[in-house]
């Protein structure tokens, strides 16, 4: 299967645990729903500009598709390397995607179950098959795994 295919994967898997959390906070309230959508909307935008906007592979190699062609309508990020504020703010924008339903999950044992292990799912996915199969190598994740061959940005 091709890195596409489990980069898309990896997204839609994602997008049904965030429905699993969509599903619990409305059972609760439909302004905490609102809220909930606008808070995750707010954070998928800033990490598709924060990560995907320096990304080497955005162009034209993106496994999840999706982030890329997002990213390409948000304004132009400048420099070649994630910062430490980049990434900062990369895990907080995912902590707060992550664990903002958690309370009202966990009223609901059911979708608190379904949407970890969906998690769990696409976190393997990312681990063991999208980012060893991406050439960004700018990414942390890369560089750890010793990737160490330079991948000229188009727009620098």
């Amino acid at each position: 299967m091709t890195s596409r295919f489990h980069g898309v994967f990896t997204l839609t898997v994602l997008g049904c645990a965030g429905a699993m959390a969509f599903i619990a906070l409305v059972q609760e309230s439909a302004v905490l729903a609102i809220i909930y959508l606008a808070v995750s909307m707010v954070a998928l935008l800033s990490l598709f500009y924060l990560f995907c906007g320096k990304c080497a592979c955005r162009e034209d190699s993106c496994a999840m598709v999706l982030p890329a062609k997002i990213s390409k309508l948000l304004p132009e990020r400048k420099g070649d390397s994630y910062t430490f504020w980049d990434l900062f703010f990369v895990v907080l924008f995912l902590v707060i995607l992550a664990m903002f339903p958690q309370y009202w999950l966990w009223k609901h044992k059911a979708l608190f179950i379904f949407y970890w292990l969906l998690f769990m799912v696409a976190h393997t996915e990312i681990t063991f098959i999208v980012c060893k199969r991406c050439e960004n190598t700018r990414c942390p994740i890369n560089k750890r795994m010793g990737r160490r061959k330079s991948i000229k940005n188009p727009r620098s």
